[in-house]
């Protein structure tokens, strides 16, 4: 009898507690409060004080403060660690980029390698300095038309690791390119040839890849990737829908694939080859830039409509 009325008297004075502690946190909170009183062992009405337990009980409960407001700048950037500072600038350095090597106006240097001093030493471990040489003069297609002589020569930088190089070769013949040294060259991982320009059913009748080409990929022996883009195959050929299409889409991948798998056999190369098709209808109705080398400057045509009214 006397154990059970101990136990009564524990969880008496324990639901009491709960009740008053419950109380104080609605009323920080603005809710009214339930009329309450606490034990007498927890609260002196002689001194006003709470016992020790009541307070360690008080100090337990979760501060309540006002959300915050989310941040429109990372102000604690520069309060963090700087190995975690160092760990963002690497996954950034990471980000693959589409390197343009065939045009000299194209801008290659990375963003965080012009933010500081500090970000430019931590983002060289990433990014190797090169000198691309251009060539003086070379078709208006290829953007370097008459070069002068201070855009023959630039320093480039790039990630081997991640960027992906892109090579405009229309007629499968490659376009006039920056030079990198050999080196540099050889650490080229990832390739895109955009194929521009050609009419697909002349592979038919070729026996042998084109110099240019084989010449191309013997530069590059530590190729992983060769992404083959082709372009404006659909309209040219008057195929548009339906099933004709996919049959001739089909046809033109076991054509490319073949041709570019004894390009890279004549040149030593042991790289994934994959065809991708890109035609105008794919591309964007909205108004294109009128630059021929960085985007499409023909906007989509109908292969019914008069071939002279899409330029």
């Amino acid at each position: 009898m006397l154990a059970w009325r101990l136990l009564h008297h524990h969880c008496s004075h324990l639901a009491a507690t709960f009740e008053a502690v419950s109380s104080m946190t609605k009323a920080s909170v603005g809710q009214s409060p339930k009329q309450t009183t606490l034990p007498a062992s927890e609260f002196s009405p002689s001194t006003g004080r709470m016992s020790s337990r009541l307070k360690s009980l008080l100090i337990q409960l979760p501060r309540l403060l006002p959300p915050a407001e989310p941040l429109k700048e990372f102000v604690l950037f520069p309060k963090l660690p700087l190995e975690i500072q160092n760990k963002i600038w690497k996954v950034a350095a990471s980000t693959p980029r589409v390197v343009k090597l065939f045009r000299p106006e194209y801008e290659v240097q990375p963003s965080i390698l012009l933010t500081s001093r500090e970000v430019r030493r931590e983002g060289l471990r990433y990014y190797k300095t090169c000198i691309a040489k251009f060539p003086h003069y070379g078709g208006h297609k290829y953007g370097c038309f008459y070069l002068p002589k201070e855009h023959q020569k630039r320093i480039v930088c790039i990630n081997f690791e991640v960027d992906q190089f892109v090579v405009p070769a229309p007629f499968f013949s490659p376009p006039p390119l920056c030079y990198l040294h050999p080196d540099d060259m050889g650490k080229i991982q990832t390739l895109t040839i955009d194929h521009t320009g050609y009419q697909p059913s002349g592979l038919s009748s070729v026996q042998s890849p084109p110099r240019g080409i084989v010449d191309l990929l013997s530069q590059v022996p530590n190729l992983r990737q060769l992404n083959i883009l082709v372009r404006n195959w659909c309209a040219q050929v008057g195929v548009n829908q339906g099933i004709g299409q996919e049959l001739w889409r089909k046809e033109l991948d076991g054509r490319f694939r073949t041709h570019f798998e004894l390009a890279m056999r004549d040149a030593g190369n042991t790289a994934r080859l994959e065809i991708i098709f890109k035609d105008w209808n794919d591309s964007d109705t909205a108004p294109c830039s009128a630059d021929a080398a960085g985007g499409f400057s023909w906007r989509y045509f109908s292969p019914l409509a008069n071939e002279n009214s899409y330029r």
